[in-house]
């Protein structure tokens, strides 16, 4: 078994000996993020209700304690209501920290595709006794901020949790992903989410990222209200908890300011996420499991067919050489896209022309030879579509990468993103995670000796999740030829609405 300094070396970014110059391995200026932290405990929350549940008792504890803070960062916010015996209302949940004495922080994202709801989440708020509350609008334009993270400052025991799973009425699903559940709220369907609650020296640098934005002196411009005040308490310092070491990781797109474009603040930007997916691509050699909501090549014409750092920094020709070198590159992705109208069928061609590119690496005989392979399904049950909307990736039963960032351009380069990357001492969490994950998908009884020894070996367990077993149906990527002419429209869609560039020159 490899040892921990090993495993760092492996997989974690190195800022001060990086082994790639793009993107730069770099975080934004001034940022007091610690490089990694050992000593954690990382606990994973799979689906809405796991997560939220987690959430609400998290923010129970803190009430009952004689001080503490919560900060809270959304990219969508709404009232929770579950329909089942166990009551949860998200916005309860937060008026009672705040009445109890611990003030409460909220930044929301004032992008346009949500922003009267996120406005009417900000009124309730404000009139239910929460202050701190500000919209955020420092990002590029068509831009959001997209980090989903809660930090709890409790004097007893800190903890943070992060993931894709906003705290909204329609990520709230239980695993079972039943097609109608009475307990779901109104308006919600069967979705798929992923995240993790974190206790440990970490939850110090996830407090940093969320008082460096909120702090920062561009608040009096572009937050509102623009009187918000600055965060003075001091970090949290909390006690080693666990075997597992976290380097937290964002993107901070770059925008200059001007009348048509927002200012982010973070002029320089910080790409350390779509870093961390570029190492962990190059450094996998037996398998990478991705569950994404989007899966999309960088740009069109495709970064994958050019040439020099363009082409070496895309994430969809990474996954290609390491098909080719005998990895197993396994995806998991909803059948359809959540977003309405025609943008939804451009999304579409946009992951299915990258589809057909790794489906030719698979078909290559460099592939062939080595035993590489590529999979990508999706999830159903009984018939009824499961929404994928987790955002991780799993290397060689050694690395996690999990958060709010989606393997896309808008993620990796332009959006506000929060993924942290996570080694265990004993190397068992990313073992135990796809465990859990592929149990859940492949419906497999996890309390019988022989479905667990199998899952063990990622081989055998790999052999069986390919063959279609419990959920997991096939993704159909639409038939070739698929003529771009179709969608004339597309490269200018794609390349400023929908998956839009704002990272390092290239």
């Amino acid at each position: 078994m490899p040892s921990l300094d090993e495993l760092r070396e492996k997989w974690f970014l190195d800022f001060n000996n990086p082994v790639q110059s793009f993107p730069p391995v770099a975080r934004h200026p001034g940022s007091q993020i610690q490089a990694y932290t050992d000593g954690n405990l990382v606990t994973p929350l799979i689906d809405g209700k796991n997560y939220m549940d987690e959430w609400r008792d998290a923010a129970q504890e803190l009430e009952a304690k004689p001080a503490g803070e919560l900060y809270h960062s959304a990219y969508v916010l709404n009232r929770v209501l579950p329909k089942g015996a166990e009551y949860f209302d998200a916005f309860q949940t937060l008026k009672s920290v705040e009445s109890s004495g611990k003030p409460v922080r909220i930044a929301i994202s004032g992008h346009a595709s949500d922003y009267v709801g996120n406005k009417l989440a900000q009124s309730i708020l404000n009139d239910e006794g929460i202050p701190l509350i500000a919209m955020d609008f420092r990002y590029p334009s068509s831009g959001s901020n997209h980090m989903k993270f809660t930090c709890y400052k409790n004097p007893d025991q800190p903890k943070a949790l992060l993931g894709s799973i906003d705290i909204t009425f329609n990520r709230w699903d239980k695993p079972s992903h039943e097609g109608i559940d009475p307990e779901r709220p109104d308006g919600a369907s069967a979705t798929h989410d992923a995240g993790v609650m974190i206790e440990g020296p970490a939850v110090a640098d996830l407090e940093t990222t969320f008082i460096e934005r909120w702090n920062d002196n561009t608040r009096s411009l572009f937050m509102s209200p623009v009187e918000t005040m600055p965060i003075n308490a001091a970090l949290s310092a909390p006690s080693p908890a666990g075997s597992h070491s976290v380097q937290v990781l964002r993107t901070y797109g770059i925008a200059p300011r001007g009348l048509l474009e927002s200012y982010s603040w973070s002029e320089q930007g910080e790409f350390t996420i779509w870093a961390a997916y570029l190492n962990a691509i190059k450094k996998a050699s037996k398998y990478i499991y991705i569950e994404d909501q989007y899966f999309f090549p960088f740009e069109w014409p495709p970064c994958y067919d050019r040439t020099g750092k363009t082409q070496e920094s895309d994430l969809f020709f990474q996954l290609a050489e390491a098909i080719k070198r005998g990895v197993k590159v396994i995806v998991v992705v909803p059948g359809a896209s959540e977003d309405a109208g025609p943008i939804r069928f451009q999304q579409k061609y946009q992951r299915d022309m990258g589809v057909y590119y790794l489906k030719t690496a698979k078909d290559s005989a460099e592939a062939k030879a080595n035993g590489g392979d590529f999979v990508i399904v999706c999830l159903s049950k009984n018939f009824s579509p499961i929404y994928v909307h987790s955002k991780l990736m799993i290397c060689d039963d050694e690395f996690v990468l999990i958060g709010s960032a989606n393997f896309n351009q808008r993620s990796m380069t332009h959006d506000g993103e929060l993924q942290v990357g996570i080694l265990d001492r004993d190397n068992r969490f990313a073992k135990d995670l796809r465990m859990q994950l592929w149990g859940e998908h492949m419906e497999l009884n996890m309390n019988d000796p022989g479905v667990l020894a199998t899952l063990e070996d990622s081989q055998l367990a790999y052999l069986g999740f390919k063959l279609s077993p419990g959920r997991v149906i096939q993704y159909t990527p639409e038939p070739l030829p698929f003529d771009p002419l179709r969608f004339s429209s597309h490269e200018l869609l794609n390349n400023k609405l929908i998956d839009p560039y704002a990272g390092p020159s290239r």
